[in-house]
């Protein structure tokens, strides 16, 4: 057998840039990534979600745009290699969604979907009761 690397398949590519294109590799997400990723959108969702809702249209605009901008890099770094970098100025809305969508199909459509699942065999086996955070902490005695 050869020492071949095998490339994994849940590696996506985009192309970016404004006159000039050049591709660029997205990466999935390690579990440990996807934690503090989880984190740094769940920071920007709750950010948004706090805008009451008489604030006027450009205000919750004006708060998307600023929390995508101060996380954009650091969002990136989960997914790019470690020596590749994106801008602003060579990224237009279009590539920037593509990112968005090939992380988010990538690393949490199958999650969301298999965890139902599990979720619902588990309700089946157990019954009714209620699944909670607070059962799985008990220890399992014999």
């Amino acid at each position: 057998m050869g020492n071949s690397a095998k490339m994994n398949p849940q590696i996506s590519t985009v192309e970016v840039g404004i006159k000039s294109l050049r591709e660029v590799f997205i990466y999935p997400l390690s579990v440990s990534d996807q934690l503090n990723f989880t984190n740094v959108i769940v920071g920007i969702i709750e950010e948004v979600s706090s805008v009451e809702d008489s604030s006027s249209d450009s205000v919750v605009i004006k708060l998307v745009l600023d929390a995508i901008q101060i996380n954009l890099a650091k969002i990136l770094t989960f997914v790019l290699d470690e020596k590749e970098n994106i801008s602003f100025e060579e990224l237009t809305n279009t590539q920037l969604m593509a990112i968005v969508d090939i992380i988010f199909e990538t690393n949490y459509e199958g999650i969301i979907k298999n965890s139902r699942r599990l979720l619902e065999k588990a309700r089946i086996l157990w019954g009714s009761e209620q699944l909670s955070p607070k059962l799985s902490e008990k220890p399992v005695i014999n």
